[in-house]
């Protein structure tokens, strides 16, 4: 109810958009006991989303659920150990835009200082990245989870052309979302009345409090997944 509101507010589309499915993304599997529980809290995830990196969630509900037609989905993404581990974070990402740039991929990018990725890594990569036409995901992974998406978009904001949606909202037209997967809580909580299970600090009001942000900064709701750890 939370997104679907959001993109009722500030997307063409509505709640009838195709994206609704991938703007909360399951990583819950590193926060559980055992395999059963990740399949129980992923399989309940994946009802309401499609989004997910619990593999044991998605093996389940496609071969045991639903006759062998896949459930979930996700995409090629960099964890902080991938990052760190070349000589430069400019050079992580550039090897992500060479095998994956034409499609949707995303890079982590606080594993030194997210603020100076965001404005001094992104202008050196901006032309690779847009000559390959994909999608490419910029993930802060601390501090505070609304400031963190509203400093993306601030700095994505000057390099790119800005479009107005039919609802007067501004939008980036330029090919990157933001997403903030959140680590302060290794259990994952069942959040009575929601759709879909969530830890950490992107509970229910820390969504919520993200969608509005953006549609006060005059941001559609769409460019902005979140993920559940």
């Amino acid at each position: 109810d939370i997104i679907e509101e959001a993109f009722e507010k500030t997307v063409d589309e509505g709640k009838t958009s195709p994206l609704i499915g991938s703007r909360l993304h399951d990583f819950g599997f590193r926060g559980c006991t055992c395999v059963e529980q990740s399949v129980l809290g992923g399989v309940a995830h994946l009802l309401n989303f499609d989004g997910t990196d619990t593999m044991s969630a998605a093996f389940y509900a496609q071969f045991k659920l639903n006759g062998g037609t896949p459930v979930g989905q996700s995409i090629p993404a960099t964890e902080h150990s991938v990052m760190t581990s070349w000589r430069t974070e400019q050079a992580a990402i550039e090897n992500m835009i060479e095998h994956f740039g034409e499609g949707l991929f995303a890079c982590v990018m606080d594993s030194y200082d997210y603020s100076a990725a965001l404005r001094e890594v992104l202008p050196v990569i901006r032309e690779k990245k847009l000559g390959k036409g994909g999608f490419m995901v910029l993930r802060p992974d601390s501090g505070d989870p609304v400031e963190a998406v509203l400093e993306g978009l601030r700095v994505l904001a000057p390099p790119c052309a800005i479009v107005e949606y039919y609802r007067a909202v501004l939008a980036l037209s330029c090919r990157a979302f933001i997403v903030r997967r959140a680590l302060e809580s290794l259990h994952r909580a069942a959040c009575p009345g929601e759709p879909s299970p969530c830890g950490g600090p992107w509970r229910a009001f820390t969504v919520r409090r993200a969608l509005e942000s953006l549609h006060r900064a005059a941001c559609p709701g769409e460019p902005s997944p979140c993920g559940v750890p």
